[in-house]
C-alpha cells in the first residue's frame, strides 16, 4: 500500500494502518507493537535548516538522520528494553 501525503509518499504493507492528526502522522502494524510517527516542517521561504528543526522537535539533544531520501532528525529512548524513537 502507497500512502500518499501532500509532498511525499511512503510503500507500507498492506495490513498497516495510517492516523493523521494536525500534529502528526501515525503509520503502525495494528497487531504489532509500537508506530512511526512522522511530522512535517514546510517554510515559506528558502530551505529549512537543522536549527529550524531543532525548534520545530522540542527535543533535547537529537541525532540527525542521514538516510536516502529521508533526512531530518529523531530522539531514541529506552525505557527498560523496549526503544523509543521521536
Amino acid at each position: 500500500m502507497r500512502y500518499t501525503h501532500d509532498t511525499w509518499s511512503v510503500d507500507l504493507p498492506n495490513h498497516w494502518q495510517v492516523e493523521e492528526t494536525d500534529e502528526c502522522l501515525a503509520m503502525y502494524d495494528p497487531d504489532g507493537v509500537g508506530t512511526f510517527q512522522v511530522s512535517s516542517f514546510f517554510k515559506e521561504d528558502g530551505n529549512v535548516t537543522y536549527d529550524d528543526l531543532l525548534e520545530f522537535a522540542e527535543v533535547e539533544s537529537p541525532e540527525k538522520t542521514d538516510l536516502p531520501f529521508l533526512n531530518g532528525i529523531f530522539k531514541k529512548k529506552i525505557d527498560g528494553g523496549d526503544t523509543f524513537f521521536s
